[in-house]
């Protein structure tokens, strides 16, 4: 990884207040994301992924209950602590967010040519109502909206769950951002147009060199788009690798079982699907030792009795007592027929 990183996160903490303690959502993240560069951060629901990438853009503060620590470096300019005013000139021109709930991230009585024309403005370019209207049209058509003069007049609520989150994806490009973190940019889409999508944020990378922090459960999408993956489960990141690395040896129990639970049609396996069994502990609720230990195939009596320290194996971080087993081959899952659990 180059010297000069574009976003760079040291232990982010997110916690939340309850009626009994705090509850630690996301804890002692550490990561970086270089110019250009296409990193996917991938996990259960619940993992931390969301509270991640708000926390970039300081979208936690305003409640009362979550506390956020760490440090979040942009450009050479620490984000954690700026005052809204601050991350206001931030958010949109140079840090640009696609949110998971398409529907919800737009205003409801304000036109979706208005909505767009809003984020542009944020370049500080004053231009004519006609060329902006062109502008919106042509970035309305790139993200695979047909008749965009059309939908440019029409409200969020006279088109559909697809569309919106297609229109929140041109609202996230208008401002013509440095860093851009989607969440989960493709869940309503067809096949079709998330096949749009992702070429178009890969285009976007090669001319603008635009940098990415790609949220995503979808492990095909992953696999596509991702110079980097970065696993994150129960808050914690256990596994980073390069994703060609990773796609072929994962060192991480839970990563392998991400990657396992895939179907596969290049490969004649018949029988049962792998799937890991139980599901992500909630924060109040985590396991001593290794968070994973409850659900993971190859656990010692040491994974419930202490939390494994990150451990730098060639170009992949992994927090893991059996991570070297799992790399020099003397542990190996990749074979097995049997479900991971």
């Amino acid at each position: 990884m180059p010297d000069e990183q574009l976003l760079s996160v040291r232990d982010l903490r997110i916690s939340y207040r309850t009626g009994t303690g705090e509850a630690d959502l996301v804890r002692a993240a550490s990561f970086d994301v270089a110019p250009g560069e296409i990193v996917c951060l991938v996990g259960e629901s619940g993992s931390g992924k969301t509270l991640t990438g708000r926390a970039i853009l300081g979208l936690l503060h305003h409640n009362d209950r979550m506390r956020v620590s760490g440090s979040v470096v942009f450009g050479g300019r620490e984000l954690t602590g700026l005052p809204d005013r601050s991350l206001r000139t931030v958010r949109g021109s140079q840090i640009a967010m696609i949110f998971q709930d398409p529907v919800a991230a737009l205003d409801p009585v304000v036109r979706v040519g208005e909505q767009v024309a809003e984020a542009m403005a944020r370049r500080g370019r004053r231009r004519g109502r006609s060329r902006v209207s062109g502008e919106i049209a042509d970035l309305l058509r790139r993200v695979g909206i047909t008749d965009p003069e059309l939908r440019m007049r029409q409200f969020p609520h006279e088109i559909s769950g697809g569309m919106c989150q297609r229109i929140g994806i041109a609202i996230a490009l208008a401002g013509d951002p440095g860093l851009l973190v989607a969440d989960e940019p493709t869940t309503a889409l067809d096949v079709t147009i998330q096949a749009q999508v992702l070429d178009l944020i890969a285009e976007l990378r090669r001319e603008r060199g635009l940098s990415v922090l790609l949220i995503t459960h979808d492990m095909g999408v992953a696999a596509r788009m991702a110079d980097r993956i970065l696993v994150m489960y129960a808050g914690s990141i256990v596994e980073e690798a390069p994703a060609a690395d990773f796609f072929v040896h994962a060192a991480h129990p839970y990563g392998l079982g991400l990657i396992r639970a895939v179907p596969r049609i290049d490969i004649d396996r018949p029988g049962r699907l792998s799937a890991i069994p139980g599901a992500v502990p909630e924060a109040r609720n985590r396991p001593p030792g290794c968070a994973f230990h409850p659900r993971c195939p190859v656990r010692l009596d040491l994974c419930a009795e202490e939390e494994p320290a990150p451990l730098r194996l060639g170009g992949q971080l992994v927090a893991c007592h059996r991570a070297a087993d799992m790399l020099t081959g003397r542990l190996s899952l990749w074979d097995s027929e049997a479900p991971v659990g």
